[in-house]
């Protein structure tokens, strides 16, 4: 497969974004420790929430759920059967819920 001059100005524009962000918010995370950790609480709920969700589509989350499953059947999970820590976060607070919601 060889790619066309339109698919290296996509790679070379999503490259470019990817840079700009970087130092954008290097600079603004190397103020203070609460910037760098917290980015000085002013980001919206959206952005953190998306943030909590695309932390459980890395790569070692499904290693870790199959071999929840493996050991201890699916309601090991912690979401009573759900096999998605996304489909489960809503439920973490829950009084009732003691790491496995039951359905």
């Amino acid at each position: 497969m060889q790619l066309q001059a339109i698919d290296w100005v996509v790679v070379a524009v999503y490259g470019l974004a990817s840079l700009v962000i970087g130092i954008v918010f290097t600079r603004r995370a190397s103020r203070s420790l609460e910037q760098y950790f917290l980015s000085g609480r002013k980001l919206p709920w959206w952005l953190l929430g998306t943030s909590m969700v695309a932390t459980t589509f890395s790569a070692d989350t499904p290693n870790l759920v199959t071999d929840m499953v493996r050991n201890g059947g699916g309601a090991s999970t912690g979401c009573g059967g759900l096999f998605s820590s996304a489909a489960c976060s809503p439920y973490s607070s829950m009084p009732n819920c003691g790491g496995a919601l039951a359905l």
